[in-house]
């Protein structure tokens, strides 16, 4: 799987993760067969692949016109969605997010999580600064609401080379766990 492997192009700035290292942090979700599971920021679907091959029903929400073409040709099992991250339509029953985000939608997303309460778990790939920041002492009434909803912890340390092109910072696995469960 580590063979001969090109990120597509980037014409909007993404960073790719390599299949290999998308699969990685898909097998430490834990995802179960059948479970609802969003990929935000799906790109051309290196999550949403071995999401897929976990059994989940997938919805991956992507809104660059090209990244969604390549989605409707490669994930034909997988609903789609043309939206920005920041106002997509979350569903209103338990669902589960595993998603590498645009670094710089980090707090705008964590905010919307912060009221929702029919999310279970959250995988997101996010710059490893920011990540630091929520698993810290909260600094504001959102961030108190989020740490109140969702034990938060620190998963797999991701350096630049995980991803293609590199960013020029270091990216971690930030998992948001529903409190009690």
């Amino acid at each position: 799987m580590r063979g001969r492997w090109r990120p597509p192009p980037s014409p909007s700035g993404a960073h790719f993760l390599r299949p290999w290292i998308a699969a990685e942090i898909v097998r430490a979700a834990r995802v179960a067969p059948g479970e609802l599971v969003f990929d935000l920021g799906a790109g051309v679907g290196a999550l949403t692949r071995p999401l897929v091959a976990s059994g989940a029903h997938v919805v991956a929400v992507e809104r660059d016109p090209s990244y969604v073409a390549a989605l409707r040709r490669r994930c034909a099992d997988v609903s789609i969605v043309d939206a920005d991250i920041r106002s997509v339509p979350l569903p209103r029953r338990d669902f589960r997010i595993v998603a590498n985000i645009p670094f710089a939608t980090t707090t705008a997303l964590l905010r919307r999580l912060a009221d929702w309460r029919w999310l279970v778990r959250a995988d997101i790939v996010v710059e490893y600064g920011a990540a630091r920041r929520f698993t810290g002492p909260p600094r504001d009434a959102w961030a108190q609401r989020l740490a109140s909803r969702y034990d938060i912890r620190l998963g797999r340390r991701l350096p630049p080379e995980s991803f293609a092109p590199a960013p020029s910072v270091g990216a971690v696995v930030l998992v948001l766990r529903r409190s009690g469960t």
